[in-house]
């Protein structure tokens, strides 16, 4: 078998299946599937996985004649797609024709979320259904979204590290995507901030992927995040692994300086951060605390309070107010009138600190004269309380802002491809460190031409790669010789055939 498999380009396959898991189904076991499409149900599939950003896609078409699976599948459902082929049945078969759950323990060749379906009928006995699917790690990342603040974090820690409630990655998947697999997270132990105000979480991902330098793929239902540098071929693939192969260099990411234009950062400008005792303000006059922002800034974009805050469900909010001073330096010009406000900023009991600095994002104003007056009050009448010092003034932080822009370059790059810029504008990145690190990591990888192989798989080796996979490529009459990274892995299935091919990088400009 194995020297019929190396003359062909088609694997040929025993057995094939399609199980369907409603969202509530938990299991991994194919047998405790909710729905079940046999292989002679099963028309054609094609499989379309990538690495980085890119969400990976399926296309499964399914004989509908009788109607047996209108409107059983739905969108959400975790499809898992099964094919026993020479390729897994280089392993030890388990029990059963799909051995425990995962056939050959290669486990699924697809698993995704199913998305928009299509039902058409030609005849009384030819319908079809096809179902979109997305891969499951990455489409479950894309609906949710992120409003958190990292500073001076580390990129991704491997899940059983001590320190892995620290890391960017993990903390986001265990917050915000529970139901991901964080076991493939690898180390990346990159320093850095991440400002992600209303980002969705996959798009978060791929910033950080780029800053750490390291590649992101859909394994099953988990996320692997690994460091390229650490990742080890799995073997050669040279002509005799393929069918037709193409080697094409491009030149049109070449990049050798890059400015960066960031959003805003900000620094103190003014501050008081002694707390010896608590002062609890209310919604009454008489419960306000006062005092003067020294500060010549036309804007200030930030206010934190020392807060030690009463979070039950019915406890009250915060504001802080800024108002111009009255004009002998006595106080606010007119602190019962809210009207004379320059801006203001409430949060409710849930958003202040149990016992440190709460953070206010003020909304964009301008300062009409210096040392404004900062008002805080609450919205109810029991209040919340707030760290003052022996005089007492309260414990704050005033931030001005500044926007955020870095250069970097290549000069050896510039010496042999000539001058090319380029320009990143993101304000997610709102500080010197955030911005540096991207674009350090984007001139990385841009800064020669991009050389990328592709083939249509023959041997059992090239049938086995995966999508972020490395592998040695040994091609000398097209210079194709080095390390290359699996970028996209497309497999199709029909006839009771499966085909494979692959597109690859030159690991060194991923």
């Amino acid at each position: 078998m194995s020297q019929i498999v190396q003359r062909s380009l088609a694997l040929p396959v025993r057995e094939a299946r399609l199980a369907v898991f409603k969202p509530d189904n938990d299991s991994d076991d194919l047998d405790a599937a909710d729905i079940t499409v046999p292989a002679p149900d099963l028309d054609v599939v094609s499989i379309s996985e990538r690495i980085q950003e890119r969400k990976d896609t399926a296309k499964l078409v399914v004989d509908n004649a009788l109607g047996q699976y209108s409107g059983e599948v739905t969108a959400g459902d975790r499809l898992a797609f099964i094919a026993d082929t020479p390729i897994n049945r280089k392993r030890v078969f388990g029990e059963g024709p799909f051995g425990s759950g995962t056939f050959g323990g290669y486990g699924t060749l697809w698993t995704g979320v199913a998305r928009p379906q299509t039902r058409e009928r030609s005849g009384p006995r030819d319908a079809t259904i096809t179902i979109e699917s997305e891969d499951f790690a990455f489409a479950i990342a894309s609906w949710r979204q992120v409003y958190d603040v990292f500073e001076g974090a580390p990129i991704c820690l491997p899940e059983d590290d001590p320190d892995a409630n620290t890391a960017i990655v993990n903390t986001l998947l265990r917050e915000k995507a529970p139901e991901i697999d964080r076991s493939k997270l690898g180390r990346v132990e990159t320093i850095t901030d991440e400002f992600s105000n209303g980002m969705n979480l996959l798009d978060v991902l791929v910033e950080l992927q780029k800053k750490g330098d390291a590649i992101m793929a859909s394994e099953g239902r988990a996320l692997s995040f690994q460091p390229l540098a650490d990742i080890e071929p799995v073997g050669t693939i040279g002509p005799a692994d393929v069918g037709t192969y193409r080697v094409r260099e491009t030149d049109d990411e070449l990049i050798n300086v890059m400015r960066v234009d960031g959003g805003t950062d900000k620094a103190v400008d003014d501050a008081q951060e002694t707390v010896t005792a608590y002062q609890a303000v209310t919604d009454q006059p008489a419960d306000r605390i006062t005092t003067r922002i020294s500060t010549r800034k036309s804007e200030l974009a930030r206010i934190e309070l020392w807060t030690r805050a009463d979070r039950n469900e019915d406890a009250d909010g915060l504001v802080v107010r800024l108002q111009k001073d009255v004009g002998d330096g006595s106080g606010p010009v007119a602190i019962e009138d809210t009207e004379s406000d320059i801006t203001k900023k409430q949060l409710s009991a849930e958003f202040l600190a149990a016992d440190g600095w709460t953070r206010f994002i003020m909304p964009t104003h301008t300062l009409p004269e210096p040392n404004p007056w900062l008002i805080i009050e609450s919205d109810g009448p029991t209040g919340q309380e707030v760290g003052v010092d022996a005089a007492p003034t309260p414990a704050y932080r005033a931030y001005f802002p500044f926007p955020v822009s870095v250069r970097v370059q290549d000069p050896a790059s510039q010496r042999e491809y000539g001058l090319r810029e380029g320009r990143i504008k993101d304000d997610g990145l709102q500080t010197f460190t955030a911005a540096r690190d991207r674009g350090e990591a984007d001139l990385r990888h841009r800064d020669e031409p991009r050389e990328e192989l592709e083939f249509d798989c023959r041997s059992l080796a090239a049938h086995n790669l995966d999508a972020g996979q490395v592998f040695t490529a040994n091609f000398p009459l097209e210079d194709a010789v080095g390390d290359y990274v699996v970028t996209e892995k497309t497999t199709d299935y029909a006839g009771g055939r499966l085909r494979t091919s692959i597109v690859s990088q030159e690991a060194r400009t991923l």
